[in-house]
């Protein structure tokens, strides 16, 4: 059984992570403001596809970032906000 709650925060710092250790300084301060509305996003794409899918893509992020690929993480990001936001059109 999944806990939605700590896979959503889980999911959070793994993003958050990213961006520290990217050197971008701006970033991690974004998430951390607007973390309640991320968190919301993150409890909302669980409970939506799954606890499987969304490690399954996290994973598919560290490839992207393991083979030097931003483009290919940045397409991805882009698909998965789609994805995300036809389901919300759905409902």
């Amino acid at each position: 059984e999944t806990d939605t709650a700590a896979l959503a925060d889980l999911r959070f710092r793994y993003h958050r992570g990213i961006c520290v250790r990217s050197g971008n300084e701006f970033f991690p301060l974004l998430l951390n403001e607007f973390k309640p509305i991320i968190m919301e996003f993150w409890v909302r794409s669980i409970l939506q596809f799954g606890a499987e899918a969304n490690v399954h893509l996290a994973k598919r992020y560290l490839h992207y970032i393991g083979n030097s690929d931003p483009d290919g993480a940045f397409r991805r990001l882009q698909r998965s906000v789609n994805e995300y936001l036809a389901c919300l059109d759905k409902q």
